[in-house]
């Protein structure tokens, strides 16, 4: 995506996450979907600046909750953002539960997840995305 590209969705996770947020960016690549992650945040910009200006013009943030994302400030402050704009969509990878107010919000398990789209877990959330992005029920059941 390059430089002032407005993505269809931001991802939002810790650090220690990343290669499942890159699984999880691969994916929804493949569906189709402008995705922006902070592998992708330019050299020249102040990394806070770039954060929210992705994270405001995303049609739907996914969260990627991990024990680590649950204690992240950073995590918690993007997953808010997209909470009170009506564009969360969360998961988690290890099995841990968001934290308040987060845990009211359904929130798929995707452990040990491999990437595969027909898993029904990566279903529910793709067809939150396309709701979200697309503005229609999506026909994947």
């Amino acid at each position: 995506m390059a430089d002032g590209d407005s993505p269809e969705i931001f991802i939002s996770y810790a650090r220690s996450a990343q290669p499942e947020a890159s699984t999880i960016a691969a994916a929804l690549r493949g569906s189709g979907y402008s995705v922006w992650w902070d592998d992708d945040l330019p050299a020249h910009r102040a990394y806070n600046d770039v954060i929210e200006e992705r994270l405001k013009s995303a049609k739907a943030v996914l969260v990627v909750w991990s024990r680590d994302g649950a204690s992240s400030e950073w995590v918690r402050a993007e997953a808010d953002a997209a909470r009170h704009g009506h564009k969360l969509v969360q998961l988690s990878i290890d099995g841990v539960i968001p934290p308040m107010p987060f845990n009211q919000i359904q929130c798929p398990a995707l452990r040990d997840w491999n990437g595969a789209t027909d898993e029904p877990a990566w279903r529910k959330i793709e067809r939150s995305i396309a709701e979200l992005v697309r503005g229609t029920r999506s026909e994947i059941a």
